[in-house]
């Protein structure tokens, strides 16, 4: 692999792009059963299997290997240069952190009452 030059570099980084979207599913698919648990029975000693533990290792280095390499070998071009379009773009992807917050704050305090310990002590 050529540093930041070639014709297949819109293929190299799209692969690599792709295999660490793969790795981040991956990792997230290992690890959204172990907080659920983590949620729903808070206060209890919880183990983590070994082959859980290995996939979430494994997953994250390859994520991060993909990222070094995508971003260290392979050039991002842009395909054309607008300046009112990169406002935009750079405006909805800010916009996008203030619909994930206000999503997990509405699944957050929907289930709020559901992620209280189970045996709270009783107020005299």
């Amino acid at each position: 692999m050529k540093s930041r030059s070639g014709q297949s570099a819109p293929w190299i980084y799209a692969g690599l792009l792709a295999a660490q979207t793969a790795a981040a599913l991956t990792l997230f698919w290992i690890v959204f059963p172990i907080f659920n648990g983590l949620i729903t029975r808070l206060g209890e000693r919880r183990t983590l299997a070994l082959s859980d533990q290995v996939g979430i290792v494994v997953s994250a280095a390859l994520l991060h290997c993909f990222y070094w390499i995508r971003l260290k070998w392979v050039p991002v071009t842009s395909p054309f240069h607008n300046v009112f379009v990169a406002h935009l773009l750079f405006f909805a992807s800010r916009v996008s952190f203030f619909f994930g917050g206000a999503l997990f704050s509405a699944i957050f305090f929907r289930h709020r009452n559901s992620t209280r310990f189970r045996h709270s002590p009783k107020r005299s």
